[in-house]
């Protein structure tokens, strides 16, 4: 099980800079797709990337989501920010109410942040 409140991040390059810049005053740790040169990969060497260090991918792609429950993907966890034309202080409200909640996940995992609700889904296989 892992915290919320302790996830570490791969914020993909949909999720806006100031968002990123955001959580990071609040000490989150969120790194972008630029941190790790990254930038323009397929969504799979990024999830890829973020399973090996233990980070959720955040993002407002659904294509993640795809490629972990359909395709069986491995993966840590992703955060899917919806809808997918939010403002960064929507963007970062959602994520930061999310992990004050301090919510217990099973990894892997994949969370639904909209306005007004969360949905956690446990994936079947473990990382």
């Amino acid at each position: 099980m892992e915290r919320s409140s302790g996830l570490r991040f791969l914020a993909d390059e949909n999720i806006a800079a100031s968002a990123i810049d955001s959580l990071r005053s609040l000490g989150v740790d969120v790194v972008t797709v630029d941190d790790r040169h990254l930038r323009g990969f397929p969504d799979h060497r990024l999830l890829d990337a973020a399973t090996a260090e233990h980070r959720a991918i955040l993002t407002q792609d659904t294509d993640f989501g795809t490629l972990a429950i359909a395709q069986g993907a491995p993966c840590f966890g992703i955060i899917l920010v919806r809808p997918g034309d939010l403002l960064p202080s929507e963007i970062l409200a959602l994520v930061a109410d999310f992990l004050r909640a301090d919510a217990r996940l099973p990894v892997p995992f994949i969370v639904v942040l909209e306005r007004g609700r969360t949905r956690v889904r446990t994936l079947t296989e473990p990382i």
